[in-house]
């Protein structure tokens, strides 16, 4: 993924999508440290908040958030252009990260093994896109040792899958 200077100046979903597949990006790379300049709402090139709160690229650094506060990386096969996934895991919760970055409109389906739990897997769906901002809008339960959600990824948009352990 090339650093495209003029879409992280923005705070449109395709700025988030580009955020969220940078932190996939690096996630799987030899680098120890990135920083995004600059997060004051009063700067010409803050992505992240104005003066009113956060904006869509904000979200992009929460869900990344989430799998950083998982603490273990997940190996992570991919191969659909455009898309970038990584995942994480502590002993009862698990998280996946998908961003679209300037891709199409997709149905991505997405298999998790050996997350076995004695009283199943509760998969929880979390969208950023133009009218979402990580809110959940499904939830399902898994039994059984591999998962195969099929998981909508429109163009510049971002989903944050959580399994938990029940």
């Amino acid at each position: 993924m090339d650093v495209n200077w003029n879409v992280l100046e923005d705070s449109t979903m395709k700025a988030a999508a580009y955020v969220a597949g940078v932190f996939c990006v690096l996630q799987k790379s030899p680098v120890d440290l990135g920083t995004y300049y600059d997060a004051q709402p009063s700067m010409t090139f803050c992505g992240i908040f104005d003066f009113h709160g956060p904006r869509k690229p904000f979200y992009a650094f929460k869900a990344f958030n989430c799998l950083y506060s998982l603490g273990s990386e997940v190996a992570v096969v991919s191969d659909i252009d455009k898309v970038n996934v990584c995942a994480a895991l502590s002993d009862t919760q698990g998280a996946i990260l998908l961003s679209n970055y300037d891709g199409e409109n997709l149905d991505v389906t997405v298999e998790v093994a050996g997350l076995a739990a004695e009283n199943g897997v509760r998969l929880e769906y979390y969208h950023l896109d133009e009218t979402s901002n990580l809110k959940m809008n499904r939830s399902e339960i898994y039994n059984g040792d591999v998962l195969r959600p099929v998981v909508p990824l429109e163009n510049n948009t971002v989903v944050l899958l959580k399994l938990i352990k029940l």
